[in-house]
């Protein structure tokens, strides 16, 4: 049985005679650093369904690469500013200080 679960796949091996479940937990590491560096982006732009945010990352051989974009939402004719961080991330607090560096980006240019 596959259940999907956030970010995560999880795998169930069951002795159905026993009805005793097993399961191990399936984990891309690389994805999961780029999911860590997009949320970060998000929870330091205190980002919500109504703000105009965006982050993407991903890898370029050992490097973790972070495009992200915010849209002033109250002036629809306001340019979009972007944020660029990239390095290594084989841990998750580096991945997660690309992201806060991109969000630092942003709120340099003016996004609030």
């Amino acid at each position: 049985f596959f259940f999907k679960q956030k970010t995560a796949y999880e795998i169930y091996q069951c002795d159905w005679s026993s009805d005793v479940c097993s399961s191990d937990l399936l984990a891309d590491m690389p994805t999961w650093l780029a999911v860590a560096a997009e949320r970060a982006v998000s929870r330091a732009m205190g980002g919500s369904c109504s703000m105009p945010l965006a982050a993407h990352a991903r890898w370029q051989g050992d490097r973790l690469e972070l495009h992200a974009a915010w849209g002033n939402p109250e002036q629809l004719d306001a340019p979009l500013l972007r944020a660029h961080s990239q390095g290594p991330a084989p841990t998750l607090a580096q991945a997660e200080a690309l992201g806060l560096a991109a969000a630092q980006q942003l709120r340099s240019q003016g996004a609030v």
